[in-house]
Formats: C-alpha cells, structure tokens, sequence
C-alpha cells in the first residue's frame, strides 16, 4: 500500500457522494417531507374537530326545543363542523398520491442507494487493509499463515495478488 489511504480510497470506491445532494436524495426528501407534513395537518385538523365537537354542548337546546326531531337537530348541529370535516377528507384523497408519488421517489433512489452502499463495503476494505498492513508492520501479526492478504476470510484477497493489486 505504497499510497495514502484516502487516495486508495478514492481510487477504489470512486469519489464521496452525498445523497442529499443528488436529485434522486432531494426528491426523496422533499417527498419525506411532504409525507410528514400530511401527518401533522392531518393531526391538527382531527385535534380541531375532536375539541369542536367536545365543546359543542348541544344539550340545552336538545331540552329547550324537545319538539325538533333530534336527528335533523344532530345534523344541523354537526354542520357547524363540516369545514373542518371536508379539510381532513382533501388531506386523505391527497395521501394516495402523495405516497404514490414517494413510492417512485423511493424506486428512483434504489440504484444511488446501491452506490453508496457498495463504496461503503469498499471503504470497508481499504481501511481494513489498512489495519493489516499496520499491524503486520507493526510485527502484531508475526507468525499469521498468508499475512500478505488482509482479512481474505471476509473481503476476498486484496493483497499483492488480489483485487485492486494494480494499485498497490
């Protein structure tokens, strides 16, 4: 390993990617976003009408007007409410395209996903190759059968004969 390791690295895993940075990571979180948004208005509106209602205390009308059929009163009543009713049912024929629309977003940031986990296993084994050659430098791992490669059990060889030789 005759080169620093972050270039090691670099050659090996490619440069750094920042999945916030990537228009597949802005969608998604945008569309995360917009999901959690929907969940907090669709709370605040269900606490809205839940407190409307608990405060709407129709009782002394009920008593005083026992002549009014009380359903066509419970109607008239729940009237007063229906705003609040119509808002909490354009928020749930919203959430079907919403979660359409983070399921794409989902699907399109797979492939980055892969990428990055991919340099990750990658960074994985540069830096324990790393570990090895200083350990064997070090004479920590004196008397180990093979102690060219680094941890070949895991990561297959990456020593002189193995993958990424060429850039040793």
């Amino acid at each position: 390993m005759a080169m620093p390791l972050a270039e090691l690295s670099r050659k090996i895993c490619g440069d750094f990617i920042n999945a916030a940075d990537t228009p597949e990571g802005l969608k998604l979180k945008m569309m995360l976003d917009k999901v959690d948004e929907m969940r907090r208005q669709r709370y605040r509106l269900t606490e809205t009408l839940r407190e409307g209602l608990e405060r709407d205390d129709i009782t002394k009308r009920a008593l005083a007007e026992r002549e009014l059929d009380p359903g066509k009163l419970f109607e008239t009543e729940l009237k007063k409410h229906q705003p609040t009713v119509m808002l909490i049912e354009q928020n749930m024929m919203a959430q079907d395209k919403i979660l359409e629309a983070l399921t794409g977003s989902n699907a399109n940031f797979a492939e980055l996903r892969h990428r990055i986990v991919s340099a990750n296993e990658k960074k994985t084994v540069v830096g324990g190759c790393n570990l090895w050659e200083r350990q064997l430098s070090n004479g920590t791992c004196s008397g180990i059968p093979d102690a060219g490669y680094c941890i070949p059990s895991l990561y297959g060889d990456c020593g002189q004969d193995g993958p990424g030789a060429e850039l040793l």
